[in-house]
């Protein structure tokens, strides 16, 4: 018979697994679609600095206080796109999940939006430990794992940044890393611009927009 606190920690482990099996399960089944191209997005005028912003308020609290931080550069004239605004959510959400999980080290977190070449550019950097030359061109595979012991004891997917790539390419975009280690890592990625697109945008689509924004608001 276990005693209490050795059932507990017993318990507690069960429940961590079942909890990395169901995300694993979550994520395979997101990726699947993508890559069979059954997901569809649901493109509506949407603010893409709304996004930002609310993705930047939800990481604070997870952020070291006095230690790490999150700073934002973003170009005024870039606002109000046509894009799937769940899914484009998830790219921010999974590349900052991977810096506050694989970049040791790290104090900051800079999110960028600037056009250029036609396309909206938008950077997620980090002044972590950095990416190994032979490992960045394999981080958008699927279950690639940079240091896979620590990937297995941060409970990671290795599928994140595998979504983020098929999601960039869904909205008509591109996407790539650089990094240099011991300096940090940028993952920078591309979209259209879809601005006249979304200010042409049908009543319908207005609306819907608004009732996604207000409900979204943080």
């Amino acid at each position: 018979q276990l005693a209490p606190a050795e059932r507990g920690r017993f318990l507690e482990k069960i429940q961590r697994n079942v909890d990395r099996l169901h995300l694993l399960l979550e994520d395979l089944l997101v990726l699947s679609r993508l890559e069979w191209g059954t997901e569809k997005l649901n493109r509506e005028p949407y603010s893409l600095t709304q996004i930002i912003r609310e993705l930047a308020e939800n990481l604070q609290p997870r952020l070291e206080k006095g230690k790490e931080e999150i700073a934002l550069d973003l170009a005024p004239d870039i606002d109000r796109m046509m894009v799937d605004p769940i899914k484009l959510s998830r790219v921010f959400q999974n590349v900052c999940e991977n810096i506050t999980r694989y970049a040791k080290g790290f104090s900051a977190i800079r999110i960028c939006t600037r056009f250029e070449n036609g396309m909206v550019v938008i950077s997620i950097e980090d002044n972590g430990c950095g990416i190994p030359q032979a490992d960045l061109p394999h981080i958008f595979e699927r279950f690639y794992r940079v240091d896979k012991g620590r990937s297995r004891e941060l409970g990671g997917t290795g599928l994140g940044l595998s979504i983020v790539k098929h999601i960039i390419h869904l909205h008509g975009g591109e996407v790539y890393a650089r990094s240099i280690e011991g300096e940090g890592t940028s993952i920078i990625f591309t979209l259209p611009d879809s601005r006249q697109e979304a200010e042409n945008a049908t009543p319908q689509e207005l609306r819907r927009g608004a009732h996604r924004s207000a409900n979204n608001h943080v």
